[in-house]
């Protein structure tokens, strides 16, 4: 600990004293960068975790991010979203569900505004259900503060509908759920909560009979709880969340997350499911497990998966199994790196399976480019 403190001391000054020098005529990309500092590159620049086998990352100017660049991930990495239609506006602190959502006059919490029924209502057919104030194109913007565990089911919107933080703002969920529905668009929101035992995720999508499709989760952080370094094989147990939950769910797109101490990740069961750029640091369970008869069309890309903590429950980090029928997978460009930070404790730093498919058949599997860094059988 004493170590890095001093490392990150030592990052803090050299780095603003070697831009000035540099005058930013460094490439960007170039200046090594350390995640955990407050300030970590010099002005406006930012610190992108890079998918590397060490613990830093790299300085990029904003406004520019590096696209092209499959090594990084996160939601520092999140590109921007058109809305098409209206925007309304949510805040914690400022809002009352009195008010009509506008900038200046916004509703409370969006909790408390999905329970008013205030969302327009497609059914499955397409068909109206009820009438309401947001509508398909729309989106809800959220402010600061708890906005509460958030159930946005049984919309089968004939478009897009949004929630999005405000600019430079955090909100928070303690859990969402799409248990059934299409057409939701979810990004840059922290979803945490803690006790979520076995089965739940902080998101779940489908686990219905109808099941949820054309969900998109973007630039997002899920985590059980912030600060785990004091936590025990029980604790774990006990606390961890899976990040999020897929079942029965189909056309979904998951980018830029970051899944933060965790018991599974990404749970896929469901159809045509892309996971791409995102970071899953800290897990107890699995950090992509695959199930379910008739997954098909699977895509695992550049993800950045680290940071196992073994409870000696058959980890790993990519896992297939119960899966008849099965297929269509790619698997590429992904960096799996099982014990990253030195700073997981010795007692769960066992060995762990990499990439595994069991219990097929499966058929039309690419598994390519692709490292695996960990102790294993």
């Amino acid at each position: 600990k004493l170590c890095r403190a001093m490392r990150r001391a030592l990052l803090a000054t050299i780095i603003p004293v070697l831009a000035g020098c540099l005058d930013f005529s460094v490439s960007p990309g170039t200046l090594r960068c350390d995640t955990a500092l407050e300030r970590p590159c010099p002005n406006d620049w930012l610190c992108l975790l890079e998918a590397s086998a060490d613990l830093y990352g790299r300085c990029y100017p904003p406004g520019a991010p590096p696209d092209d660049d499959g090594r990084l991930v996160g939601r520092r990495l999140a590109p921007a979203v058109t809305v098409p239609g209206r925007r309304f506006f949510v805040d914690q602190t400022s809002g009352s569900p009195d008010y009509p959502g506008t900038e200046d006059d916004p509703w409370r919490t969006l909790s408390e505004f999905v329970a008013s029924g205030k969302i327009e209502l497609s059914a499955a057919d397409g068909t109206l259900a009820a009438a309401g104030v947001v509508h398909a194109g729309d989106a809800l913007v959220l402010g600061e503060g708890d906005h509460g565990r958030v159930d946005l089911s049984a919309h089968f919107n004939p478009q897009m509908i949004y929630v999005l933080a405000a600019e430079g703002a955090r909100p928070r969920l303690s859990g969402l759920s799409i248990r059934s529905g299409r057409n939701w668009w979810i990004q840059g929101l922290t979803i945490q909560a803690s006790g979520c035992g076995t089965s739940e995720g902080l998101v779940s999508v489908g686990e219905s009979e109808a099941g949820a499709s054309l969900v998109t989760l973007v630039g997002n952080t899920l985590r059980s709880a912030e600060d785990v370094s004091g936590w025990t094989v029980d604790d774990w147990r006990a606390s961890a969340c899976t990040g999020v939950r897929l079942t029965n769910a189909r056309d979904i797109r998951a980018a830029f997350n970051e899944l933060r101490n965790v018991r599974d990740g990404f749970r896929v069961h469901g159809s045509r499911v892309t996971l791409e750029r995102n970071l899953v640091d800290g897990f107890c369970g699995r950090a992509v497990p695959i199930g379910g008869a008739g997954t098909r069309g699977v895509k695992i890309l550049a993800n950045l998966v680290t940071n196992a903590y073994n409870l000696n429950e058959s980890q790993a980090l990519i896992h297939g199994s119960n899966c008849d029928g099965c297929g269509d997978f790619e698997i590429r460009g992904n960096r799996l790196l099982a014990h990253r930070d030195p700073q997981v404790p010795a007692t769960f730093r066992k060995p762990i399976q990499g990439i595994g498919l069991f219990d097929g058949p499966f058929d039309k599997i690419v598994i390519v480019n692709n490292l695996v860094i960990g102790q294993h059988w």
